[in-house]
């Protein structure tokens, strides 16, 4: 029987009840009262003024949006893919089955990005990058350079079309379609075919990418492996090092002489990811992300 909820003060105390079994912590709560406050009614709730009034009334509807996503949290469904959002930097993107969630990692990548783009004075070239999935990195780096233009591969519809989306609503609809092209890829092997017909002949000033990069012998999270598109995860064949090798192979043709190239790996693999690169005659180093884990690989093509 659904539960019916008057107020929001009611229904964040039933859903920190709900979730208790799963060990929910008090944000990810806070956070499905306001999507399910959202999706009712269209409007947007933040948490001050979720904390402000708890005695503010919501819907039936409401009540109803917000039992459905108690019973997919519980069956393990991620709540990013159940609010519809996830917050990265300096916006809010949405987000669903087809992409990968954006994470924290992924935030230190296109940090160290926009800091060397920066230092150098290259925020007004362009940039490719492999792989848009939900658009956060692209997305991040146009918006903090009002100049920048951005080429990005994608393998899926559902990916372009989420990134698409997302580039619109953050961008707006002239800078989306102006400074951020999107080319599919029809086969993940070749990854530098996606930019061929766009550059022209030409080079971007850098490379970006958080490449699929786990292996079956990685631990990885159940709701991950059940939940996440597998093609944002696993690499072909799923050798861990493929795209790190593809990229080492082909970069110099498609970024200028000084330029850069900036990937997230996984840090149990840092150190033989920067081989790969180093063996091939690349600058290289390695930043570490907040937990002190080896995460960003910064590239300098001489």
């Amino acid at each position: 029987m659904p539960q019916k909820y008057e107020t929001l003060g009611e229904a964040l105390r039933r859903t920190r009840y709900e979730l208790a079994t799963i060990n929910s912590n008090d944000i990810e709560c806070e956070e499905l009262v306001m999507a399910a406050h959202r999706k009712s009614s269209g409007g947007k709730i933040n948490r001050m003024e979720l904390f402000a009034d708890f005695s503010h009334k919501i819907s039936p509807s409401a009540s109803v949006i917000l039992d459905l996503m108690l019973q997919q949290r519980r069956e393990g469904r991620p709540l990013q893919y159940i609010t519809g959002v996830q917050k990265f930097l300096d916006h809010e993107y949405e987000v669903n089955p087809g992409v990968l969630i954006p994470r924290p990692e992924t935030e230190g990548l296109v940090l160290t990005a926009i800091g060397k783009l920066r230092q150098e004075g290259i925020g007004a070239g362009t940039g490719i990058e492999l792989g848009i999935g939900s658009g956060v990195i692209s997305i991040e780096l146009l918006s903090a350079f009002p100049c920048l233009k951005m080429i990005s591969s994608e393998l899926t519809e559902d990916a372009e079309k989420t990134a698409r989306n997302n580039a619109v609503r953050i961008l707006g609809v002239d800078d989306s379609k102006e400074r951020l092209k999107i080319s599919r890829a029809f086969d993940e092997r070749n990854i530098f075919e996606p930019f061929e017909h766009i550059l022209s002949g030409c080079k971007a000033d850098f490379f970006i990418s958080n490449p699929p990069y786990l292996s079956k012998d990685d631990t990885i999270e159940q709701a991950v492996l059940n939940h996440e598109p597998q093609e944002a995860l696993f690499p072909p064949a799923c050798d861990p090092f493929f795209f790190y090798k593809s990229i080492t192979r082909d970069l110099r043709h498609f970024i200028k002489r000084g330029g850069f190239a900036f990937l997230e790996m996984p840090h149990e693999r840092a150190g033989a990811i920067a081989d790969i690169f180093r063996a091939d005659g690349f600058d290289v180093r390695v930043e570490r992300d907040l937990a002190g884990y080896e995460r960003v690989l910064e590239i300098s093509y001489g």
